[in-house]
This record gives C-alpha cells, sequence and structure tokens, in this order.
C-alpha cells in the first residue's frame, strides 16, 4: 500500500478533509527531482478533499494511503498503455502501406502518432470516468498527532 503524509487545512460541513501534502517521499531519491513538474509547479504542494472518516481536525498530520493494485493500474494506464498503443499503430500504418503500396516508413510514422494521440485522449476520457471511482482515490488512514492545543483539550476532557 502506497502512504504519504499530510496535514488537514480545511474541514468542510459536508465531513470532508482538505488534506496538504509535499512531495512524494520517493521523489526524494529522484534524479529529476528539481525539475519534475508532474505535481504542478516545483514549489506547489499538492492538495486533495478526501472524506473524513477518521475524524482529522484541522492541523492533524495524516496518512493518506492508496491500494497498490490502484496505483499499478494508473500507472500502466499512463505510461505503458500509450506506448503499446503506438506499437500497435505503426504495426497497422506499416500493414496499410504495404497494400496499398505507399511509403511504409512515412504511413508508419503518421498512424504511431495518430495512435498515440488518441491513446492519450482516451485516458483523458477514462480519467474522468475514474475520479468518480473511490477506488483510484486516496483514503485517510490515521491522524499521526494532533497539534498541542487540541492535545491539551483532550488531555483535561479526562
Amino acid at each position: 500500500m502506497a502512504t504519504e503524509e499530510g496535514y488537514v487545512f480545511k474541514i468542510t460541513p459536508n465531513n470532508t478533509a482538505w488534506v496538504r501534502t509535499q512531495r512524494m517521499k520517493t521523489c526524494e531519491h529522484c534524479e529529476t527531482r528539481d525539475e519534475c513538474q508532474s505535481m504542478g509547479s516545483k514549489l506547489e504542494d499538492m492538495e486533495v478533499e478526501l472524506p473524513n472518516h477518521i475524524g482529522a481536525d484541522v492541523g492533524d498530520r495524516v496518512v493518506l494511503s492508496m491500494p497498490t493494485k490502484s496505483l499499478l493500474y494508473l500507472s500502466f494506464l499512463m505510461y505503458v498503455a500509450p506506448i503499446l498503443v503506438m506499437i500497435v499503430g505503426g504495426i497497422l500504418g506499416q500493414e496499410l502501406a504495404r497494400h496499398y503500396q505507399m511509403d511504409e516508413t512515412g504511413i508508419s510514422v503518421l498512424f504511431s502518432l495518430l495512435f498515440f494521440a488518441l491513446a492519450l485522449f482516451g485516458i483523458r476520457l477514462y480519467s474522468n470516468i475514474m475520479t468518480r471511482n473511490d477506488q483510484y482515490k486516496p483514503k485517510l488512514t490515521r491522524i499521526v498527532n494532533q497539534p498541542a492545543h487540541q492535545q491539551e483539550d483532550t488531555d483535561t476532557d479526562l
């Protein structure tokens, strides 16, 4: 299970928590971490709204988790599937060029690029559907620590 820590900066009336996380821990060892813009600009934190089933409050440090199976599927979809579709497009373009006695290389490259663009467009459409599925969203797992003023309130209640 992939996990990440963040802090709650807002609680909404419908019991969802807005959580801000910094770059993922795995980014710390990446050689391109300074150039990476996969989560927005280099200086931006990632913000996500999640159901607050653990009772977190503003200022709490929390752990977000996502099942490994979902993470692997999303990674495959984003990185491997477009390449496979591009290869299929190239092969199809080459076969069509042979059949119609055209330039195999040019048509193959054209079809590869076309299929790659179609794969990215299809992934974009599919991602809109997947955002509604809770299986592909991180979940609040636990509260790591609470701010000092909340701990004092809890201690006085005992």
